[in-house]
């Protein structure tokens, strides 16, 4: 697969998650903002949607993560290693605008995939730093996939 061809899978593939992550939130926005006693009464449709908004934010989290950091790291000759380091060198080239923001993003991840969340307060909390953090996700998104069809032009 050349260069331009893995851009452009890897934006096709994180656009499906992008727009998939965009309707789960825009059926979540309806609840918000979401009170503990709220979520103890909502019906197991309504439930899903928090489930589903939770499962697109690390689907897309992850294939940025992964696929799309790795397909940067790879064409711009850049070595791999550890994350805080691929962070940082994509930040400092211009990639991303905070690697802060990614740890916060990776640390909500894993809240995400461990959630053993027992109290409806907790489950609230989380639910709220998603849907603001997915946002924030998406629009990031956005931009680095600008910068990405930017880049094919180049190669």
């Amino acid at each position: 697969m050349s260069e331009k061809e893995l851009l452009a899978h890897t934006i096709m593939l994180a656009n499906e998650h992008a727009d998939l992550l965009s309707n789960a939130l825009h059926k979540v926005q309806k609840l918000m903002p979401l009170s503990p006693i709220q979520l103890s009464s909502l019906p197991l449709d309504d439930r899903a949607q928090l489930e589903l908004m939770d499962s697109r934010f690390c689907k897309l989290y992850n294939l940025i993560r992964t696929k799309t950091f790795d397909a940067l790291l790879y064409i711009g000759g850049i070595e791999r290693g550890t994350f805080i380091d691929t962070l940082n060198r994509l930040e400092k080239s211009g990639f991303i605008d905070d690697a802060n923001k990614w740890i916060e993003f990776g640390n909500l991840e894993k809240s995400i995939q461990k959630d053993y969340s027992d109290t409806h307060e907790v489950i609230v909390a989380r639910t709220k730093e998603t849907f603001a953090a997915s946002q924030e996700l998406i629009l990031f998104w956005k931009t680095l996939k600008c910068k990405l069809q930017d880049l094919m032009k180049r190669i």
